[in-house]
């Protein structure tokens, strides 16, 4: 992911290279102070940074602050390792999401979509706000479908060439009786000549619909 050059070094850093595109999109185009205040000012993450300043990090344990006065949150990844996150505040977090979305590296599902954002970046509830923003995609909610096994596989149905080789059959009623008591139609369709017949039937006894078709 290209960053804009105003971007400030220790934020990119901490930013990672999404996608090997040349063309994505830039995550945001403020500078280090920008950033920072907006931390500072952010009603979920200022309670974080004053709690570090005071020294209170029993409550913050896992926060910390860049000597920029950047906040960043560790976390353990599947090895152990453990991994900085650049805390996003609420100002810029659709850009977050925007990020790298769009392309041939972007629509891959909610799963793959949160793997990607919680590699390197984090903010109360951010998984929750993945899934809504992936329910409003279209292409995300293909790309998260296209292992749906409920589906039945599609298969390829024979030519019909022969007059009368397939037929479909299918009764309809009761009907209003006729003078002659018939009440019901049997309805037949060939399906290589499409020619349509209805046989009318007082009921529809087995043996009533053999008499009828032959």
């Amino acid at each position: 992911m290209k960053l804009e050059e105003n971007l400030a070094e220790d934020i990119k850093n901490l930013l990672p290279l999404f996608t090997e595109e040349k063309d994505t999109m830039s995550l945001i185009n403020i500078n280090t102070d920008e950033f920072i205040e907006a931390q500072q000012k952010s009603e979920e993450l200022a309670p974080l940074i004053q709690k570090i300043e005071k020294g209170m990090n029993n409550e913050a344990s896992d926060y910390s602050l860049t000597k920029g006065k950047l906040l960043i949150k560790s976390r353990k990844d599947k090895k152990g390792d453990i991994r900085q996150l650049l805390v996003i505040p609420e100002k810029f977090r659709s850009s977050i999401l925007k990020m790298g979305h769009e392309g041939t590296s972007g629509h891959l599902g909610v799963t793959k979509k949160k793997s990607r954002i919680a590699r390197y970046f984090y903010w109360p509830q951010c998984y929750k706000e993945i899934e809504e923003f992936v329910k409003t995609c279209d292409p995300c909610q293909r790309a998260g479908k296209a292992n749906d096994q409920k589906k039945a596989p599609m298969q390829l149905v024979p030519v019909i060439s022969e007059v009368s080789s397939k037929l479909n059959v299918d009764a309809v009623g009761p009907l209003p009786t006729t003078p002659t008591g018939n009440k019901y139609l049997l309805t037949v369709m060939c399906m290589a000549s499409k020619y349509p017949d209805a046989v009318p039937m007082p009921d529809i006894a087995s043996f009533t619909v053999v008499e009828a078709l032959f």
